[in-house]
């Protein structure tokens, strides 16, 4: 047998394993200084970028609090096929929205998978890297994020990227901190099946960075077989040389920001109260506190703090400091359903053993997700307005992806809903961080959303009547209920597919907007265009609940783009002023 493998990366998959039971990460610390320049809440893609870069200032004092605990504690996080095994663990927050009882529906909860771990929720992901539509940032401009349309982000989109795997598209970045890969199999039967219908209804091949709308192979944060998360990529390459100016301490909740009222005209963040050990700190920022906690994390810290919606503040005896009705509403995701098929395809036996192949040299059924080709389309709805955009931006409504079974005869192709009207909201259930937040997702409220996603079953039915899955004898496997033994074949009826989205669908786990982004005279909106919390000095929110609307697909790579961004304007502040 040929190994690929070098000497290192051998000491490195044993040392993986090794430390699965070990709590010591040379990165952390065991407590935090008395103060501090800059303090960043959450390690995902949006906390650790910016830290990451703040520490790049040599007379700046950082310090990063992460919820969880070091991500060396579960080798999983390295392997993208083993993401789906972190849910409910340890790693993960396990929330959960308010139980919906809306036909077929009787106290259905649905799980939102989190990050509580250093590197946040890209520590628990599919590693999946989509920048998006340009469209999208467009749009966003549109609403009132003024500098944030598609050519001011671009670029940092590339400043990201580390992009050198043969054949991924020239506009990637090359030279950025997070390492990018396709898939190290050639196309499986099922990929072929799927790119042969698709070219049989005109949808083109293209790859989702120079082109979105067609079908693409998906490009995923990993290198030779190993997931990059937030962690990986930003800090741990950095950490020992920064070491004295960039504290990092796990384990630390915080449960609401510092805020001084009374000596300025204008209230200003002075630091934050956390929750370690069963015991309460406080640490003190003397320039800016950033929020970096997520989509629910974020709101739940900044309602804690007196910054939301007056009277659901005053309602938990919370005094009020800003009155930000925007804060923890408009929650959006992305809804998928899946659809299963049986076909008369059967994989070749594997050659060789998939672990071993795996461990020697990151290739092999264990080295590439599931996910592994989609198709990013337009509907005849096409522009529905899903913000105050003056424009009906073009931008993909629906994506279709494929997800592979280790052997046929079957696959799953999944309908996405990317642009939702609905929205849903976050609001504190107590005055203490400890108590989860009651999330109403509010799917489906919408009835335009019913009809998008519909589309998508529309163009699955396209795929399946094609010539390439009639020959493989693709059947779509149909459910007992929805009276779906008289829906055999296509063209099926809005109504059973109206039955179907309320049987199966589940959210993407992209849930976004939660402190949107805006001009300053939208009452909703939570941070202004520098990601300022509007009407506090000093506070800064970096993270996915920022996006004004919700965007055409993954939203990981968007955080780290607005991570580097936030980083820049930051730094512009305190690098020109004299305060």
């Amino acid at each position: 047998m040929t190994f690929k493998m070098s000497y290192l990366r051998k000491l490195l998959m044993g040392l993986l394993i090794l430390l699965d039971e070990r709590e010591l990460d040379p990165i952390v610390r065991k407590k935090a200084d008395v103060s501090y320049d800059f303090i960043v809440v959450g390690s995902g893609p949006g906390g650790a970028t910016v830290a990451s870069r703040l520490s790049e200032m040599p007379d700046a004092k950082i310090l990063l609090l992460e919820a969880g605990e070091s991500d060396l504690k579960d080798p999983r996080i390295k392997v993208t096929t083993r993401a789906r095994e972190l849910a409910k663990t340890d790693i993960d927050w396990k929330y959960e929205t308010e139980k919906v009882s809306r036909y077929p529906f009787v106290d259905r909860t649905f799980s939102i998978p989190r990050g509580k771990t250093l590197g946040g929720s890209s520590s628990i992901n599919y590693g999946a890297y989509i920048r998006g539509s340009q469209h999208d940032f467009d749009s966003w401009e549109d609403s009132g994020a003024a500098g944030w349309g598609w050519n001011n982000v671009e670029p940092y989109f590339r400043k990201v990227e580390n992009a050198t795997m043969k054949g991924m598209s020239a506009k990637l970045g090359k030279n950025g901190n997070l390492k990018l890969s396709r898939n190290h199999i050639k196309p499986s039967i099922a990929w072929n099946l799927f790119t042969e219908a698709a070219a049989e209804i005109g949808i083109k091949p293209t790859n989702n960075i120079d082109d979105m709308e067609g079908i693409s192979p998906m490009t995923f944060t990993s290198y030779k077989g190993i997931k990059q998360n937030s962690v990986t990529a930003y800090i741990r390459p950095i950490q020992y040389q920064r070491k004295d100016r960039l504290h990092i301490v796990t384990g630390a909740l915080v449960s609401k920001i510092l805020i001084d009222t009374k000596s300025e005209s204008v209230a200003r963040a002075y630091g934050v109260e956390y929750l370690k050990n069963g015991k309460y700190h406080t640490v003190q920022a003397n320039k800016e506190v950033i929020i970096s906690a997520g989509v629910i994390g974020t709101p739940q810290i900044l309602l804690l703090s007196g910054i939301g919606p007056q009277e659901d503040l005053q309602n938990l005896g919370i005094p009020v400091i800003k009155n930000l009705p925007g804060v923890g509403s408009n929650l959006q995701d992305h809804w998928f359903n899946p659809v299963d098929f049986m076909t008369n395809l059967t994989n070749p036996q594997p050659v060789g053993n998939p672990m071993m192949q795996y461990i020697l040299n990151g290739t092999g059924l264990m080295g590439m997700d599931q996910h592994v080709i989609t198709i990013f389309r337009k509907t005849r709805l096409s522009g529905t307005p899903t913000s105050l955009s003056s424009r009906r931006r073009p931008f993909p409504e629906i994506q279709l992806y494929l997800r592979e079974r280790p052997t046929l005869p079957s696959m799953s192709i999944f309908a996405q809903l990317l642009h939702p009207k609905s929205k849903g909201t976050i609001k504190l259930s107590s005055k203490d961080i400890r108590d989860y937040p009651v999330i109403n997702a509010n799917f489906f409220g919408h009835e335009d959303d019913v009809r998008v996603l519909t589309e998508g079953f529309r163009l699955i039915e396209k795929l399946e009547k094609s010539s390439s899955f009639q020959r493989a004898g693709a059947k779509m496997v149909m459910p007992a209920n929805c009276n779906g033994s008289i829906y055999g074949n296509p063209p099926r009826s809005d109504k059973f597919y109206n039955c179907l989205i309320w049987e199966r669908s589940g959210t993407g786990f992209h849930p976004c907007c939660t402190a949107k982004m805006g001009s300053r005279s939208d009452k909703y909106s939570v941070v202004d265009s520098h990601l300022r919390v509007i009407g506090i000095k000093g506070l800064r929110v970096v993270d996915a609940s920022v996006f004004p609307h919700q965007i055409s697909s993954n939203t990981q790579a968007t955080v780290y783009m607005i991570g580097e961004k936030a980083a820049d304007m930051i730094k512009e502040t305190w690098q020109t002023s004299k305060v």
